[in-house]
């Protein structure tokens, strides 16, 4: 990453950052706070307010869009920092403003790593790392005895037409499942969307063949999915599953549990352990 970062900026990442930097970030927003290093600008794929659990922290923060330069060029950034989500025209545009870097999808806190790496900030992000498992560590102790070794955990987003299983790169907090909080997914997720990288389209016929012990749920609104979620769990195949026939389902709202980003992540894992807390304790 710092042999990248030098053929883009001209200079290794250590030079780079002892001037004060104007930085623009598209998506990673939370990676960015997390590193304790506020955007002069940024961007998320679903609008900036749609970050919910990061409000507080990006008081204050323009939004610069997601299909236009144009509203950031005021802003005259020094660095972009964005992920190959953007539309790989706008990623050209970008290339010719100011030196940009482009992540891909995966492991969020490889991502975060490499990231702080090239700001020179890699003190910030073993400590913020640090942090994150000692409230995993903290989370599984609380839900010793009420979360069985074996019992399994995935994340489904209700949408108009269909159903998705959720895989880790999508955010959604599945990270946090199957890393802090030690679920094991069940042997299709495993197979048909972790090992893929990539979320399932199913429908609520093939939603058993999916299901798992405790079933983390949230609805994309768009063009329907509240109602199509109503039927859902109006069904009859929705009231035969084990994790609704034992009160093991915990809707979140989907601006809450979107994001990917590390700084999201930690804030979800505290609403997962509640969540799970409340239900089973």
């Amino acid at each position: 990453m710092s042999r990248k970062f030098k053929q883009i900026v001209g200079v290794s990442p250590t030079s780079y950052v002892r001037e004060p930097k104007k930085i623009v970030v598209y998506d990673l927003v939370g990676h960015l706070l997390a590193l304790g290093i506020k955007p002069l600008g940024a961007s998320y794929n679903q609008g900036l307010s749609r970050l919910a659990l990061l409000r507080e922290e990006l008081a204050g923060t323009p939004d610069v869009g997601y299909t236009s330069v144009e509203p950031m060029l005021e802003l005259e950034p020094e660095l972009i920092i964005a992920t190959d989500w953007l539309d790989r025209g706008m990623i050209e545009q970008l290339h010719k403003i100011a030196p940009t870097l482009v992540f891909h999808s995966g492991d969020p806190f490889e991502r975060f790593k490499s990231l702080a790496d090239i700001l020179n900030r890699r003190q910030e992000a073993e400590a913020f790392i640090a942090r994150y498992e000692e409230k995993g560590k903290r989370a599984r102790a609380e839900l010793n005895g009420l979360v069985g070794p074996n019992e399994t955990a995935a994340v489904y987003e209700i949408w108009a037409d269909c159903l998705w299983v959720m895989c880790e790169s999508y955010g959604r907090g599945v990270y946090n499942l199957y890393k802090p909080l030690g679920f094991t997914p069940p042997p299709k997720v495993k197979r048909d969307v972790l090992d893929v990288g990539q979320p399932k389209k199913i429908s609520l016929e093939e939603l058993p063949d999916y299901a798992a012990d405790h079933m983390f749920i949230s609805v994309y609104p768009a063009n329907g999915g509240a109602e199509s979620a109503r039927k859902v769990m109006e069904s009859a195949i929705w009231k035969q599953l084990s994790a609704v026939r034992h009160n093991r389902v915990y809707s979140i709202e989907l601006d809450v549990i979107h994001s990917v980003d590390v700084l999201s992540l930690e804030k979800q894992l505290d609403i997962q352990t509640q969540l799970l807390k409340l239900a089973l304790g």
